[in-house]
C-alpha cells in the first residue's frame, strides 16, 4: 500500500483533483482507471519475467520515467488553466478518464513499481504464487489510490462548503505540487 503513496502517484491524483470542481464520482473513477493501467503494466512485466524469463529493458523504464515527469507537469499546468478559465464558464469539468489508463500504464513501467512488484518474485519457484503476489500488489495499489482520491475529493468538497477561497487555494497547491514533483523527477 505504501507504493500507492509514492510522490508521483499522489501528484497525479492531486493534479487531476485540482483541475476538477466535481468532488464525487469522476475523481475516484480516474484513480481506479489509473490503477487499472498501472496494474496492466506491472502484470504484463510479471508475466514476461515469470513465464518467459525476460526482463524489462532499461531504456523502456528510462523513457517511462521521463514520460511520467512530463505528464505530471502537464496535469498541473492543465489544472491551473482549468481554474483560470473556469471563471469564464467556458471550461468543461469532465476529467480525462480515457487518459487515466495511459497515465497509469506509464507509471506502472516507471520508477519503483516494477522493482517493488517483481523483486520478491525472484525468490519464488512457482509462477502461480508469483502471479498471485502481483495480483494482490496491484489490488492494494488500486484500493489505496482510490481511497486517496476519495479523501482529496471529500476535503475539497468540505473546503468548498466553508469558502471557495480556501478550496481554490488548495487546488492551486495541488496543481503546483504536481508540477513540482514532475519537475523534480525530470531533473533527477
Amino acid at each position: 500500500l505504501l507504493h500507492a503513496l509514492d510522490p508521483d502517484h499522489v501528484a497525479a491524483v492531486a493534479g487531476v483533483s485540482a483541475g476538477s470542481r466535481n468532488e464525487k464520482l469522476p475523481l475516484w473513477q480516474f484513480s481506479l482507471r489509473w490503477a487499472a493501467g498501472h496494474s496492466f503494466a506491472i502484470g504484463g512485466v510479471a508475466v514476461l519475467v515469470l513465464l518467459f524469463g525476460l526482463a524489462l529493458p532499461k531504456t523502456l523504464s528510462h523513457y517511462a520515467e521521463g514520460s511520467v515527469s512530463l505528464m505530471l507537469i502537464a496535469l498541473g499546468l492543465l489544472a491551473l488553466l482549468r481554474m483560470k478559465f473556469a471563471r469564464f464558464g467556458g471550461v468543461s469539468e469532465h476529467l480525462p478518464l480515457r487518459g487515466a489508463i495511459i497515465v497509469g500504464l506509464v507509471h506502472g513501467l516507471a520508477g519503483s513499481a516494477p522493482l517493488l512488484a517483481l523483486l520478491p518474485l525472484s525468490s519464488l519457484e512457482q509462477p502461480v504464487i508469483g502471479l498471485l503476489y502481483v495480483l494482490f500488489f496491484c489490488a492494494g495499489v488500486a484500493i489505496a489510490m482510490t481511497g486517496l482520491a476519495r479523501i482529496l475529493a471529500l476535503s475539497l468538497g468540505w473546503l468548498g462548503r466553508v469558502t471557495d477561497y480556501y478550496r481554490s487555494a488548495v487546488r492551486v497547491v495541488f496543481a503546483l505540487f504536481s508540477i513540482a514533483v514532475g519537475s523534480w523527477l525530470l531533473l533527477t
